[in-house]
């Protein structure tokens, strides 16, 4: 019965681990492109591009006196942003059209997101898994007592 349980335990912990993994991506390539793409400046939204369901942000700022429009290559299901937006970006001097976005929502939302992902599937696999361990530690130790009576 333990190395059932034992197995269950092995298989939960990696399905936690995945969204924590993906979560930890995230994090670190943005603080990556943070510390490697040097050039601040402002970036304004100017339009939107629909496909299929998604919107996808065209963002347009300006590099050393050159004007660059930029569709952004992640998609949102509901316009987070809104044409007009202006954030602070950071762009890639050796390529100026990859940039990131230094206070972005929805990094920290995908962030967010994936350590739920991973607290909901370790509360709701692991939760049974105690309640079974437990009345295994019980059914011994009841077993125990009553050999000494």
């Amino acid at each position: 019965m333990w190395t059932i349980l034992l197995s269950i335990l092995f298989f939960v912990s990696w399905l936690v681990a995945i969204p924590i993994a993906i979560a930890i991506w995230i994090k670190k390539s943005h603080e990556k492109k943070l510390e490697t793409y040097t050039y601040e400046t402002e970036a304004i939204i100017s339009d939107f591009v629909k496909k299929d369901k998604y919107y996808f942000p065209v963002f347009e700022y300006d590099y050393w006196g050159r004007h660059i429009q930029k569709q952004s290559n992640i998609g949102l299901s509901s316009q987070t942003y809104h044409v007009g937006d202006s954030m602070k970006i950071k762009v890639n001097p050796e390529n100026p059209e990859q940039y990131v976005i230094q206070d972005d929502k929805l990094v920290k939302f995908g962030y967010s997101v994936n350590l739920g992902i991973a607290g909901f599937i370790w509360f709701s696999l692991m939760l049974p898994f105690i309640i079974i361990v437990l009345f295994e530690l019980l059914d011994e130790l009841e077993a125990i007592l009553l050999n000494r009576g």
